[in-house]
């Protein structure tokens, strides 16, 4: 078994006008991790590995052979420039962010995460979502895991924050 710490994700946020939304009145928001060349870095997504106090541009890494299990449109993404930066027995934060103008009605929040090896994942500072707390190859492998939110309270006018604590054993 080789120690991986890396996340792949899609996050996907709706916009609605009213309760009976027609197609023109929806918005959509779509981020991925990935976002370059492998062996650069994500400018879209960042990486913290002091619990939060300093924050970094993520990483785009190459798998490891046999690891074929990729959300489509993702990449992998690391603290550092390769799958074993991050060390074992570790906690490493990813985040990114998006804006909802003034105003906005009907949010809602999906997002798919294969990570080596427990994701759990915060909206706002909310926890809403969270990978089975083990070292399980279902966590990293398809189907990928899938949290939604459509509680209006997690989000905000103007910036919001998706983050995700993975856990790595």
């Amino acid at each position: 078994y080789q120690i991986l710490l890396a996340l792949a994700l899609v996050m996907v946020v709706v916009l609605g006008g009213s309760a009976l939304v027609s197609a023109q009145s929806l918005q959509t928001i779509t981020l991925v991790s990935g976002n370059g060349p492998l062996g650069t870095q994500d400018l879209a997504n960042e990486a913290s590995t002091d619990g939060g106090n300093t924050w970094g541009y993520a990483w785009i890494v190459t798998l490891l052979p046999g690891w074929n299990h990729i959300i489509p449109g993702t990449q992998f993404i690391s603290c550092g420039t390769d799958v074993f930066s991050c060390g074992t027995n570790s906690v490493t934060n990813f985040r990114t962010t998006f804006a909802l103008p003034p105003g906005f009605t009907n949010p809602s929040l999906t997002i798919e995460v294969h990570a080596d090896n427990v994701a759990t994942i915060f909206l706002n500072g909310t926890q809403i979502g969270q990978q089975p707390d083990a070292e399980i190859g279902s966590n990293f492998t398809d189907p990928p895991e899938s949290f939604s939110t459509s509680d209006t309270s997690l989000f905000q006018e103007g910036t919001n924050t998706l983050r995700i604590d993975l856990k790595n054993f």
